[in-house]
């Protein structure tokens, strides 16, 4: 799951432990490949290893070619050997109610959006990682 902002992949999101009856683990990792400070899971299992797809550079390109119109979307695509495979594309993740982000997400994101057509408010009916955004699109 690729989050891109105006074009650009700056992170992809990982689950781990995908299985029926569990809670699967996500972590969110840049292009280096190192894990960032977005889900409680990294700091939880810190030491876990994640192999990094051959075909992840690829998927990072075809994420941002697939990206390139909007200014956020969650680019879903499945690396399998060598074949990556398009999900979807997602405009509003969980609805922007997924509160197992971090705040250091959340300001990523806005980072990324300051200068596009988007503006960020607090609204108290809406919980980001524990702090209450709002999205709300002026297009």
């Amino acid at each position: 799951k690729f989050y891109c902002m105006n074009g650009k992949a700056s992170s992809v999101m990982v689950c781990v432990d995908r299985k029926d009856g569990q809670h699967p683990k996500f972590f969110f990792l840049d292009r280096e490949w190192n894990k960032l400070p977005y889900t409680e899971e990294r700091f939880l299992y810190p030491n876990l290893v994640i192999e990094k797809p051959k075909m992840i550079d690829q998927a990072f390109d075809l994420a941002e070619k697939l990206s390139k119109n909007f200014p956020f979307v969650r680019v879903d695509l499945y690396i399998i050997g060598e074949k990556i495979y398009f999900g979807e594309l997602t405009f509003t993740p969980a609805a922007g109610l997924d509160s197992d982000f971090k705040f250091t997400f959340a300001k990523e994101i806005t980072h990324h959006l300051q200068n596009s057509v988007w503006v960020i408010k607090s609204h108290p009916r809406l919980s980001w990682g524990g702090f209450q955004y709002y999205i709300n699109s002026l297009c």
